[in-house]
Parts: C-alpha cells; sequence; structure tokens
C-alpha cells in the first residue's frame, strides 16, 4: 500500500512539472511556463494578448535578461543600497495611492 501510495503520489507530481515545464533557469532557479505567460498577460497594458511565435520569444528574451539582472543585482547586495531603497519605496508609495480608495 506504501509503494502504491508513493507511486501515485509521483505521477502526480510528475503530471503537474509536465503540464508546467520549465522554460529558462537563471542562477539555478527555475522559471515555469505559467510563471512566464502570467508575467506576459500582465505587462500588456489590457490589449489583447499576442501569441504569435515572433512576440513569445522577443519576450522570453527580455524577461529572461530582466530575471537575470535582479538576480546578479541582488547577489551585488545593490537592493540595498539607499538610492535603490529611496527609489523601491517611491515605487510602493505610488502603488498605494492606486489601490487605496481615495479620501473626499
Amino acid at each position: 500500500m506504501t509503494a502504491t501510495l508513493m507511486l501515485t503520489g509521483y505521477q502526480s507530481f510528475a503530471q503537474k512539472k509536465a503540464a508546467d515545464p520549465v522554460l529558462f533557469t537563471y542562477g539555478g532557479k527555475p522559471v515555469n511556463k505559467s510563471e512566464f505567460l502570467r508575467m506576459y498577460t500582465k505587462n500588456i497594458n489590457n490589449q489583447k494578448p499576442d501569441f504569435s511565435e515572433k512576440a513569445l520569444k522577443e519576450y522570453l528574451t527580455l524577461y529572461s535578461r530582466f530575471k537575470m539582472k535582479v538576480s546578479e543585482a541582488e547577489s551585488l547586495r545593490m537592493d540595498t543600497l539607499p538610492g535603490i531603497q529611496a527609489e523601491l519605496g517611491g515605487y510602493k508609495n505610488n502603488w498605494r495611492k492606486l489601490i487605496s480608495p481615495t479620501k473626499k
């Protein structure tokens, strides 16, 4: 019975993994198809997604470079620099203004 449960669990894991393949890795971190598509459709500014091979390849190139740059910046601890912290704080404040209800 234990072997059956282990086999069933492995099959389930293998099916999930096959349904959401890894598109690329950076610094040992995988980026799955679902993450890539979520970001692709999120970043098109309410336009209809272009799922052509050319558009997807272009975005995959941009997204993979972005992930590698962020990883490199984190490894260099650039995210702890005062100027970067201030810039991130500004983004957070702008985001809060966008999502919080307007007070009248």
